[in-house]
């Protein structure tokens, strides 16, 4: 099964920037430019799969999701970004492997090394409006770098984090990125999500993710965010519009 949101159209004129993740059970990546990514692609991995080591699976996913897009990609500035630094080598003994890397080579990217800890993407409203109806709404998703966010977007999320005064995890502890200090989760790396923004950031998942059931859009929030009673609120969003 594949699930394919497009989002915004692109820009032609700006470079894209191809963020994968793959594991045991999914692969997914997003293809952006800039704010607002045009795409969102994810495949469920079949039983032969499931069995490949992790970065066959990441260069799976990296070379579908190019042939998926091929028509929008080829012929422009691609930025390809992997948490697996082996795979910016391009270096294989691995017959299958080396194939693969040859078809992705024909779009002419760029690869680059992402840190495990960084791939992660979270795309919130803005702390200083009031109207969320009228906000851009900025959506989190999995396998994408935290490093191309704004300090502008990470520095609303700080401000919200103290203005809120929200009950702190026992887990808590602060995390510098980009050069803005966060509350994360000491264990899991995710956002400690302050009380104001979470009902927008269940909103904005509900909407982008094209109404998911309750399982799915908790996953998919679980990447990047994290709040006492998370769970239960989500169920108790009105999912079903």
């Amino acid at each position: 099964m594949m699930l394919t949101v497009e989002l915004a159209f692109p820009d032609y004129s700006k470079p894209f920037h191809v963020h994968t993740d793959a594991s045991g059970y999914r692969l997914s990546a997003v293809i952006s430019q800039g704010r607002r990514p045009p795409v969102f692609w994810s495949k469920k991995c079949n039983d032969a799969q499931k069995k490949y080591p992790a970065n066959k699976l990441e260069l799976l996913s990296i070379k579908l999701v190019l042939q998926v897009y091929r028509t929008m990609l080829l012929g422009h500035e691609v930025h390809i970004h992997t948490d697996h630094l082996n795979l910016t080598y391009g270096t294989y003994s691995n017959v299958p492997l080396l194939r693969w890397r040859l078809e992705i080579e024909e779009f002419g990217p760029e690869l680059h090394y992402v840190k495990g800890e960084n791939n992660t993407l979270s795309r919130l409203p803005r702390a200083d409006d009031s109207n969320v109806q009228q906000q851009e709404t900025l959506v989190a998703v999995t396998a994408v770098d935290l490093t191309t966010l704004s300090n502008v977007d990470l520095r609303d999320i700080a401000r919200c984090q103290k203005r809120d005064g929200t009950a702190t995890l026992k887990s808590a502890t602060m995390k510098e990125i980009n050069g803005v200090e966060l509350q994360v989760d000491s264990n899991t790396g995710r956002i400690i999500t302050p009380s104001s923004l979470q009902t927008p950031i269940i909103a904005a998942n509900h909407e982008w993710l094209i109404h998911p059931g309750v399982t799915a859009m908790l996953r998919t929030m679980q990447n990047a965010f994290t709040w006492a009673g998370m769970a239960r609120d989500v169920e108790k969003y009105p999912i079903t519009g």
